[in-house]
């Protein structure tokens, strides 16, 4: 019955109709192999997405990027004036500049 519905919904739409559910549904599948998570900071979201099934290889390869990945956005800060990084009394406690 399943594939009855598909055929008589695949007749009725368009090409274009069709590639657009066949993208879906590839979005869908990678998914569904993929993890994600993302981190809400004030000046954007910080992404991170990553195959589910990951050798013990592959994981240590990861660390060690995310490590230099942490090191490119302490530089970032680094460069910034110190006004952009502490503002008054609402800077965190993890703050390295001096009040």
């Amino acid at each position: 019955m399943a594939e009855e519905g598909k055929r008589l919904m695949a007749k009725d739409m368009s090409e274009k109709q069709l590639k657009a559910v066949a993208f879906l549904n590839e979005q869908l599948q990678r998914d569904h192999n993929r993890a994600k998570d993302i981190f809400i900071v004030e000046a954007g979201q910080v992404i991170l997405e990553w195959p589910r099934q990951i050798s013990l290889e592959e994981f240590k390869d990861t660390k060690k990027w995310l490590a230099l990945v942490v090191r490119k956005m302490e530089r970032l800060i680094s460069a910034k004036p110190q006004t952009d990084l502490v503002q008054g009394p609402e800077r965190d406690a993890d703050s390295e500049v001096e009040p």
